[in-house]
């Protein structure tokens, strides 16, 4: 008959565990861990990445033990300092969409330096639309 190995309790979780060397390397009450996962998941402006880019690069935990020890993968951003990834968030800055008279000021910019003009019906429906 085999004989079970004697579990141990780790020190900072008190998790008990016949592993300890595996659990050392996943332990959530870590603070090295945490500060390896927030790095992974960090891109650069205090955002989490999305759940499938970080399953595109080999890791250092799973997307599954994260989401499952903390409760969801918005939950895994926050508790370890992120705001959860979010697609479509509202873009700022650069990035944010034009108005329509932005996009009409636009149009009409790159209809007099590509030589492209709008055409005068198109004009001046527009023009009668603002009245």
């Amino acid at each position: 008959m085999r004989r079970k190995a004697k579990a141990v309790v780790c020190p900072r979780c008190g998790k008990a565990t016949q592993r300890p060397t595996a659990h050392e390397q996943v332990c959530l009450a870590d603070p090295q861990n945490v500060a390896r996962w927030r790095a992974e998941m960090d891109d650069g402006d205090g955002m989490a990445i999305s759940r499938t880019e970080w399953q595109s690069q080999p890791r250092s935990v799973s997307d599954d033990y994260l989401s499952r020890s903390y409760g969801g993968w918005d939950n895994a951003a926050r508790a370890l300092g992120l705001k959860p990834f979010r697609k479509g968030a509202p873009a700022i800055g650069l990035n944010a969409p034009l108005s329509e008279a932005e996009r009409h000021a636009c149009a009409r910019r790159a209809a007099l330096e590509t030589d492209y003009h709008l055409s005068y019906r198109r004009e001046a429906a527009h023009e009668a639309s603002l009245d």
